[in-house]
């Protein structure tokens, strides 16, 4: 229990007309939108593997397309390894074996094995209609960047605040300022109080969060403003070059 916060990406152009009682419509075309691609991927995957059964190819190629449908799946889910356990895929836990490596806790390591398509075809409800768009960024119990939100007025609700580029890139700059000079750090990026928020301090592991909250924002958010909306002919001139955008939705 405690705050969990999630960037996702959304086709709204921008937060005019929406609030509390509407927000909902932007996580229901994201879930759809997202659905739609995993749908087309998932059918595009049991074609392969049903060709392949077909012509009979050996184990070692069978094996080669199944990792590589896999492969394409896995950016789909938070957690591919749970997602798509029940179609073969796992992470498993590896102990190092090196006696210099003092980390004994180990390392996942990716684990593929194949199962006929017709496993693939009977699982495809399970896998779709219990799937959920996947986050851009996460992070837990960082309130200061609820609090960034909620300053700034741009909470829709409690749950929900939309994230233009314009505002991504001002949090960017505050987080670059706050690690040059410390000191600004409760006027720039203040903490804030709450139920299981964390801590409220300003001390390592507060300037640990801002680290990592600057990059992610820089490498995996920043990114993803320059991401067509539409597919080719998916839509009129008037919105093709329409791109994609962010919001933020906060749990606890």
């Amino acid at each position: 229990m405690g705050l969990d916060l999630y960037v996702k990406k959304t086709r709204q152009q921008s937060c005019e007309g929406l609030n509390e009682n509407n927000y909902d419509c932007v996580l229901s075309e994201e879930k759809e939108r997202c659905t739609a691609l995993l749908t087309r991927d998932y059918m595009e995957c049991v074609r392969v593997l049903t060709e392949a059964e077909a012509n009979k190819v050996d184990s070692d190629t069978y094996k080669k397309l199944y990792t590589e449908c896999i492969d394409k799946l896995k950016p789909y889910f938070d957690y591919p390894q749970y997602s798509l356990d029940v179609i073969g895929f796992s992470q498993e836990l590896v102990k190092w074996d090196d006696p210099e490596n003092h980390d004994t806790f180990g390392h996942w390591e990716c684990v593929y094995k194949p199962v006929p398509v017709s496993v693939w075809i009977e699982k495809s409800k399970h896998i779709i209609e219990g799937y959920y768009a996947p986050s851009v960024a996460y992070f837990r119990k960082v309130n200061f960047i609820f609090a960034y939100f909620q300053n700034r007025g741009d909470m829709i609700s409690e749950v929900f605040a939309f994230m233009p580029k314009n505002v991504c890139i001002d949090l960017i700059d505050r987080c670059k300022k706050v690690l040059e000079n410390h000191d600004l750090a409760a006027e720039l990026l203040p903490t804030q109080s709450g139920f299981f928020f964390g801590s409220t301090d300003y001390d390592d592991w507060y300037f640990k969060d801002v680290e990592d909250c600057l990059k992610q924002l820089t490498e995996k958010c920043l990114p993803v403003y320059d991401e067509p909306c539409w597919e080719p002919g998916e839509v009129s001139d008037e919105y093709k070059d329409e791109k994609m955008n962010l919001y933020w939705y906060f749990s606890w």
